[in-house]
């Protein structure tokens, strides 16, 4: 490779870059406003930051709060994932005795 391939990949690296910035920015952004009550640390909300605050954070302090955010979303809700296997055991007999005859 010649010095201009290594300038023009580097350019296309720094766009990659901003690119990926940009996407992470407008989804902390997004979860401030779904979330604002989401705590970002032990004495602080996402509600507390400021768009210009946002803005001057580094790519990856901004990830590691829409980490923070997605982990307290998840605790709020509390879903329980239903496997195959709890919902055959809530079928009635009639049901098993059918999917079993499908099956075979």
């Amino acid at each position: 490779m010649t010095g201009i391939d290594y300038r023009r990949e580097l350019n296309l690296i720094r766009q990659s870059e901003n690119s990926l910035r940009a996407h992470v920015e407008e989804r902390l952004l997004q979860l401030k406003k779904l979330y604002p009550d989401a705590e970002i640390d032990s004495n602080s909300k996402i509600k507390e930051l400021s768009s210009i605050w946002i803005k001057n954070m580094t790519t990856i302090t901004m990830i590691k709060h829409i980490e923070k955010i997605e982990a307290w979303s998840a605790e709020q809700q509390k879903v329980e994932q239903l496997t195959i296997d709890k919902i055959y055991e809530e079928l009635p007999s009639e049901m098993k005795e059918t999917l079993k005859k499908l099956g075979d």
